[in-house]
């Protein structure tokens, strides 16, 4: 039985980085073995975790992805952060931004188009 090799560890850690939605991060990390999870975690600084659910759910908080919204299929909307720099949970409607009414995955932030 063939190793994981670093490049495989770093295109698996990037595709999570780089995913589109959090619905897909989480797709990702739930289709891990748990030698590629302990690799990940171990990439990520997250070696508490453990290798079930927790360590999942850290996985996807190293990359800025949160568990709650892991059945949330849709893009950012290309915004970025609002004005607060950060989603700001509202006491009633903790899935929206106090500031702007927008979801958590809407304040990522944009990375610049290629060749700009």
């Amino acid at each position: 039985m063939a190793g994981i090799t670093d490049e495989q560890v770093s295109a698996v850690n990037d595709s999570i980085a780089q995913a589109r939605t959090t619905a897909q991060a989480f797709r990702i990390i739930d289709g891990l073995t748990r030698t590629m999870l302990a690799r990940l975690l171990d990439l990520n600084h997250e070696t508490d975790a453990g290798l079930g659910v927790a360590g999942r759910n850290a996985l996807g908080r190293a990359h800025g992805w949160h568990h709650d919204d892991r059945d949330d299929d849709r893009p950012a909307d290309g915004y970025g952060p609002c004005e607060l720099g950060r989603h700001e949970p509202h006491s009633r409607r903790p899935w929206e931004c106090r500031c702007c009414k927008r979801r958590r995955i809407d304040h990522r932030p944009v990375t610049a188009p290629a060749g700009a």
